[in-house]
């Protein structure tokens, strides 16, 4: 238990992999609905397949982003996980974690998926190694890390899911872009916690170029607002009934926990706050959708809980 509890701070399963993996499952799940009859092996299958295509890209985001982190974490004065490892150790980890990559990127289905997951590894290698290096070059840095995070695992949710893309188009694009927002708002909440540490080591993410207040009200005022009606209209089109419980999940979160001691934060970071829909976007949505598909999603609602025991039952 030792090792694996290591293993999982290495790869900071923890810290962001619920945040950053479970809305792309729930797509899975949501998009699923919209076929005809129970879910049969073949979506089950799929569904292990964009779990294990998220997580062998997750395990190079966390290595390769830490990697490349040493620097300037070392300056900025930031712990970091891999500062006291040999170059030898570290290039064997990634190789073991490329092969991880190419062997799952393999068994993808078709030419698009498998280009999309290509383009997932290099756009976090353009996000955190040099000479690109995005996280240090402003508002290009969210716009990457947005879609790597989020748009293209939501696109690869949805291809696997098996709907007929032409018949939903609208949906798709409401997928895409809402999870650009959600993906930008969640970098933003990071680069305005890591502020002081960023400006220590001079790396200028966007609060470093436009402030840290305008980059908070650009967020709350514009793109937060955008977010949630774009979510609202997504579940409208494809599945009405889940606008319930996604309601309720409002509404609880905008108490705060029942005991108060985690309150919820659209963008500002400070003490233990939770983003503001998260809960919506990680367990409401995607758990909700046994509601439309009991015998079926409830087997892969099944799955996504045992993969994130830990984070659904702190959460819940």
């Amino acid at each position: 238990m030792k090792y694996i509890r290591h293993a999982l701070r290495l790869i900071r399963f923890k810290q962001w992999w619920l945040y950053k993996i479970g809305p792309a499952l729930g797509i899975f799940l949501l998009f699923g609905t919209q076929k005809p009859g129970s879910a049969d092996s073949g979506d089950i299958t799929h569904m292990l397949l964009l779990t294990a295509a998220l997580f062998t890209a997750a395990v190079f985001t966390s290595v390769s982003n830490d990697l490349a982190d040493i620097t300037s974490d070392r300056i900025a004065g930031k712990p970091n996980r891999l500062s006291g490892w040999s170059r030898r150790r570290a290039t064997v980890l990634l190789a073991g974690i490329l092969s991880a990559g190419m062997i799952t990127g393999s068994l993808l289905p078709g030419t698009l998926l498998k280009c999309c997951y290509l383009l997932l590894w290099i756009t976090w290698i353009l996000y955190s190694v040099e000479p690109f290096r995005a996280k240090k070059r402003g508002l290009t840095g969210p716009l990457l890390d947005a879609s790597g995070s989020h748009v293209i695992p939501c696109l690869m949710a949805v291809l696997l899911s098996g709907c007929d893309i032409q018949e939903h188009l609208l949906p798709v694009i409401l997928t895409i872009v809402w999870s650009f927002l959600w993906g930008v708002r969640g970098i933003a909440w990071h680069q305005l916690y890591d502020f002081e540490h960023d400006r220590k080591s001079l790396i200028k993410t966007m609060p470093g170029v436009i402030g840290y207040d305008r980059t908070a009200q650009l967020v709350k005022k514009l793109l937060f607002p955008a977010e949630t009606a774009i979510f609202t209209l997504l579940l409208t089109v494809l599945q009405p009934l889940l606008l319930a419980p996604l309601l309720v999940c409002m509404a609880i979160e905008l108490t705060g926990d029942l005991n108060g001691a985690v309150p919820r934060s659209i963008v500002r970071p400070g003490g233990k706050n939770w983003l503001f829909l998260t809960d919506c976007y990680t367990l409401v949505m995607p758990l909700s959708t046994f509601l439309v598909k009991p015998a079926s999603n409830l087997i892969m609602a099944g799955i996504l809980i045992v993969f994130f025991y830990s984070g659904y039952s702190e959460r819940i």
